[in-house]
């Protein structure tokens, strides 16, 4: 066993960082940066440190994301975007005067359509339904496991959806993972 003082900060959902300062007392570290594993000796033994190779970020294309959503996988964090746009704009391009014009008029013509839904839409003639066989149960599938971080996000996030009626409450058995992407200006 290990007994090491840790200083406590708001890591952002990271779990542990491994510093410098900690690192220079081990002596000699052998790292791999494949596998992601660190070995060192301490107390004549040797110690071995894994690292979580569904941390890593990957660049992965909808087809495989839904193929991955259709078999159980557990505990991956998607960042989806475009990367090409993503690359664009961290090189700096904005709008010319005119598409920021452009821009603006198109938003001030459809602002309904842009802002935040402030309650469920409204009664159709028709509701739409899922019919299931009254024999069958839903599929037994592990809860979508997710950072403590993302955890606190999600409650805020629905509590605010039923507060504004966006969503209403629901007691079905049947579920579906919830994935958070961070916006550019972090919110």
């Amino acid at each position: 066993m290990i007994e090491e003082k840790f200083y406590l900060f708001e890591l952002g959902g990271v779990d542990l960082f491994l510093v410098v300062s900690w690192l220079a007392t081990l002596g000699e570290v052998k790292t791999n940066w494949k596998t992601l594993t660190m070995r060192f000796n301490q107390d004549a033994r040797e110690v071995r440190i894994q690292g979580d190779p569904t941390l890593t970020k990957r660049v992965i294309t909808p087809a495989t994301l839904l193929k991955e959503i259709e078999i159980e996988v557990v505990s991956l964090v998607w960042n989806m975007g475009c990367t090409e746009l993503e690359e664009r704009v961290d090189e700096g391009e904005t709008l010319h005067p005119e598409q920021q014009a452009e821009l603006e008029d198109i938003l001030e013509d459809f602002e309904d359509i842009f802002q935040e839904p402030k309650g469920l839409p409204p009664n159709r003639s028709m509701n739409h339904q899922i019919r299931v066989k009254v024999s069958v149960d839903p599929v037994n599938v592990r809860p979508y496991r997710y950072p403590h971080l993302l955890k606190t996000e999600i409650e805020k996030q629905v509590s605010e959806m039923l507060t504004s009626r966006i969503i209403r409450p629901s007691n079905s058995p049947y579920s579906s993972p919830v994935i958070l992407v961070k916006k550019k200006d972090e919110s």
